[in-house]
C-alpha cells in the first residue's frame, strides 16, 4: 500500500539512492557495513534503483537474487521507486519490512520539508526515456509482469538490463541532465528536493531553496543524513553516528 499523505518523521533521517544491491559484491558490502552502523532509530528514505531490477507477482519473486535484504527489516525504511526497481510491491514489503511512498513524498522531519523523488522525472529533454516511464508504470504493465511468471520476468529484465545500458550510452548530455526550473516549480520558498537517478552527486542552490542529488553507490555516491544538527551531504562512510 502506497503513502500518499505528508510523512512526519519525528527522529533523525537518511536519504539513500541508487545503491543498485545486487550489482555487484563490493557495493553490496559497503552498504551492508553502512546498514549495520546505522542506529535503530534512524529512519531510511530510500529514493529508487535500491536493486538492480526486481519484479514480482502473486506466486514468485526475485528475492533469490538479494538474499541479504531481509536485514532491513530490523529498520526503519520506505522505498520510492525507481527505473530499475519500479514493480516492487506488496511481496517486496514483506521482505523488507518497508512501506513503498507515492512519488513525490513529502518528507517532514527536523524542521525540515523535504521533497523526495528518485529524479526520473526532472529530466524532462529525456523523451525517449519518459515515454518508455509512462508505459512501464501503467497499470496493464504491471498486470503483465505479474502474470508471466518468474522464468519469463527473468528473460525479460536481462533484456531490459542490456537495453538500458545501450539507452544509456546514446543520450546526449541534456537528455542527461536535470531541468532545474522543473525542480524549482515543484519546491517549496526555502524548500528542499532531495532525488537521484543521475548517479552523479550534486548540491545546487536555487531561487527557492536547494536541490541535493545523491550519486549512485558504484562512483561517488553520496547520502544525506537529516538531524537536529542540520544535514549532512556525506559518503556513507564519513557520516558519524550518535
Amino acid at each position: 500500500m502506497e503513502n500518499h499523505k505528508e510523512l512526519v518523521i519525528s527522529g533523525d533521517v537518511v536519504f539513500i539512492a541508487d545503491i543498485h544491491f545486487g550489482i555487484s559484491k563490493e557495493i553490496d558490502a559497503r552498504f551492508l557495513n553502512f546498514i549495520k552502523r546505522l542506529p535503530e532509530s534512524i529512519t531510511i528514505i530510500s529514493l529508487g534503483d535500491f536493486v538492480d531490477f526486481w519484479a514480482e507477482g502473486n506466486n514468485y519473486d526475485f528475492s533469490a537474487d538479494y538474499r541479504n535484504l531481509s536485514l532491513l527489516q530490523k529498520k526503519k525504511i520506505f522505498f520510492l521507486r525507481g527505473n530499475r526497481d519500479f514493480l516492487i510491491g506488496d511481496r517486496w514489503s514483506k521482505l523488507t519490512g518497508g512501506k513503498i511512498l507515492a512519488e513525490p513524498a513529502v518528507i517532514n522531519c527536523s524542521r525540515n520539508k523535504i521533497i523526495a523523488m528518485h529524479g526520473d522525472l526532472l529530466m524532462t529533454s529525456d523523451l525517449r526515456y519518459l515515454f518508455w516511464r509512462s508505459i512501464c508504470r501503467s497499470r496493464l504493465f504491471h498486470f503483465a509482469a505479474k502474470s508471466i511468471g518468474r522464468k519469463w520476468a527473468m528473460k525479460v529484465a536481462r533484456y531490459l538490463r542490456i537495453a538500458s545500458s545501450k539507452e544509456v550510452a546514446r543520450k546526449s548530455k541534456k537528455e542527461l541532465s536535470i531541468d532545474y526550473s522543473l525542480a524549482e516549480k515543484l519546491m517549496e520558498e526555502d524548500g528542499i528536493i532531495v532525488c537521484g537517478h543521475t548517479h552523479r552527486s550534486e548540491r545546487k542552490k536555487l531561487d527557492c531553496g536547494e536541490l541535493i542529488v545523491l550519486g549512485s553507490w558504484d562512483k561517488d555516491g553520496k547520502v544525506l543524513f537529516v538531524g537536529k544538527d542540520g544535514l549532512l551531504f556525506e559518503q556513507p562512510e564519513d557520516i558519524k553516528f550518535m
